[in-house]
């Protein structure tokens, strides 16, 4: 294929084959070939002699297509049939496939180069372009199958997916368009039997009229497998809900087959798809790994839960069947758990909240295990709340947090009603605690007879405020805030005297280290000024014969008497 540029031109948005051309691997066959142009390149260069075609189409969702299709002005005929059948078949398709076309345009282009490469049709879907090639004596199918690639392309993993996809699409419409598809006999063939995972994958066999047909006629019995039409286009519209999941191989098929049916498809993938003898192990595997998850959700579905944790979902996505049974094992421990906190919901009148449905077929069993221990804690903090509550009146604080904790329940915000049903024991405790605090602190006002060193610890305070504030607040059923002020107004009276003497201890401090500032400020105000001069700078001369003062060392006039021989 990499000495040949029609070839890589037809597969140019392959990136297996510009993989293999750029790696000029053992697969490549160079070979001479006077085609020198690629699968874009119209016959002549000539725009005089080209017409178009275009316009939007209008999708099932109601936005809008612009499709165009390009042509030689001397197949006018040709052009307008292809065209009207485009304009229709296209939201068509869209509809078989439930979801919605990733592109704004789409471009047809008739071309009579790649008839002779051997190929009617060629779909660019990543670009949304189409090649059509003229008079193959089925245009018009080809022309659906190959608009069908917009939505079985380069998404799937391989040959027998997109290209069976594509028939399927096909032959799903043609008969509400009019059009008659070209049957094949490819189950009379003696190699009717060769699965279709080995179309390019090491089978001998060429025959495309063959994989074409076979491969279309299996997703017709993978539709009658899971269901029937509607299950199919449910599942077909999965296609690009996980793009981390693209391309899509065989086995992403017959995992959402059996979810969206509960159907068992080994059968039908054994008899079509896989070969029997090198994909009976592992097989095998797969079908003890989703009987025991099938268990599991059935028991979820039960107890009003549904899907499954992500990472068992994950691992069976990806064919990893070893940690499945673990897994599962997890997953019914936590189950045991849900149904004793649904038990305890009841019980407590709670009814049952969708926290843990919201986790279940979204996060991990240790996330969702963490929701119901969770659910289980703010269950018995609001029985054990209620029970202690009985005997509070229905307009207290406490009543009103226990009130806000059920209706947190409600909304699944477990933690939130935790907190308000310890909130309520809080308020309905310390409303006993105020009324006693209140109590014990009028007696300390009234036994209140305060000394010199308590007068002066007063000051600064109002504890007989303190205290009508804190009795107002019990009368309002605010326990909390009257029983602080009461604590308050107690503690001002009761340390009183000792307050004072800090207060005399503290001033006495003060006064000390005042008297010693202004000690030091006067010492160094009352210590006279000493000049020095420094050696050699003295400002004046010594009069002749007088001798100089101890220790100068400014010039002198020297003393005759005692000029000596010897001393000059």
């Amino acid at each position: 294929m990499c000495g040949e540029v029609t070839g890589i031109g037809l597969n140019a948005d392959d990136p297996d084959v510009i993989r293999r051309c750029a790696a000029m691997d053992d697969k490549c066959r160079q070979r001479t070939d006077i085609r020198v142009f690629s699968a874009y390149v119209q016959s002549v260069t000539d725009f005089s002699k080209s017409a178009k075609l275009e316009g939007d189409v209008v999708m099932p969702d109601g936005r809008t297509v612009h499709l165009a299709l390009k042509y030689f002005k001397r197949d006018q005929a040709w052009a307008d049939k292809q065209w009207a059948i485009a304009q229709k078949a296209f939201p068509m398709l869209e509809t078989v496939f439930g979801w919605p076309y990733p592109n704004k345009t789409l471009v047809m282009r008739q071309s009579h180069h790649i008839e002779r490469a051997g190929a009617a049709g060629v779909a660019f879907p990543t670009i949304g372009e189409v090649l059509l090639a003229t008079d193959t004596g089925f245009d018009e199918e080809v022309t659906i199958h190959e608009l069908a690639h917009s939505w079985a392309g380069f998404n799937l993993e391989t040959k027998w997916l997109w290209e069976g996809l594509a028939e399927y699409g096909t032959k799903a419409i043609a008969s509400d368009l009019g059009v008659r598809p070209v049957e094949t006999d490819w189950s009379t063939r003696p190699y009717k039997n060769e699965p279709l995972s080995m179309w390019y994958h090491g089978s001998d066999i060429y025959d495309s009229e063959f994989w074409y047909g076979k491969a279309g006629a299996f997703w017709f019995a993978y539709e009658t497998a899971i269901g029937g039409r509607a299950n199919m286009t449910a599942l077909l519209g999965r296609m690009d809900d996980e793009q981390s999941l693209l391309p899509l191989d065989a086995g992403w098929f017959m995992d959402q087959g059996e979810w969206v049916s509960g159907n068992n498809l080994d059968s039908l993938f054994v008899e079509w798809v896989y070969n029997p003898v090198t994909s009976k192990s592992l097989l095998a595997d797969r079908r003890a790994a989703h009987d025991l998850v099938k268990a599991l959700q059935a028991r979820g579905t039960s107890l009003g839960l549904s899907g499954m944790p992500s990472d068992i979902y994950d691992n069976l996505l990806a064919w990893v069947f070893d940690p499945v049974a673990g897994q599962v094992a997890k997953a019914n421990k936590v189950l045991d758990s849900y149904a004793e906190v649904l038990a305890l919901s009841t019980e407590a009148g709670l009814g049952t909240p969708d926290g843990v449905s919201q986790s279940w077929g979204k996060k991990r069993v240790a996330d969702t295990a963490i929701v119901v221990e969770e659910q289980r804690q703010a269950i018995l903090a609001i029985l054990s709340a209620t029970k202690d509550l009985e005997s509070a009146a229905d307009d207290s604080v406490a009543r009103q947090k226990l009130a806000e904790a059920r209706e947190k329940y409600s909304a699944g915000d477990y933690a939130g009603a935790k907190a308000a049903a310890a909130g309520g024991l809080t308020a309905a405790y310390n409303e006993v605690a105020a009324g006693k605090m209140i109590a014990i602190a009028r007696e300390k006002q009234q036994s209140f007879s305060p000394n010199f060193f308590g007068r002066i610890g007063m000051f600064f305070t109002n504890p007989a405020g303190d205290l009508a504030k804190a009795e107002a607040a019990y009368a309002a059923g605010d326990g909390t805030k009257a029983l602080e002020l009461s604590r308050g107004a107690y503690d001002s009276w009761d340390g009183a005297t000792q307050r004072g003497i800090q207060r005399l201890a503290m001033g006495a401090g003060i006064m000390c280290m005042l008297t010693f500032l202004v000690w030091f400020v006067l010492r160094r105000l009352s210590e006279p000024t000493v000049v020095t001069r420094k050696a050699g700078q003295g400002h004046h001369l010594e009069e002749a014969g007088s001798a100089a003062p101890a220790g100068a060392t400014g010039k002198t006039r020297p003393d005759p008497a005692r000029i000596t021989p010897g001393s000059l």
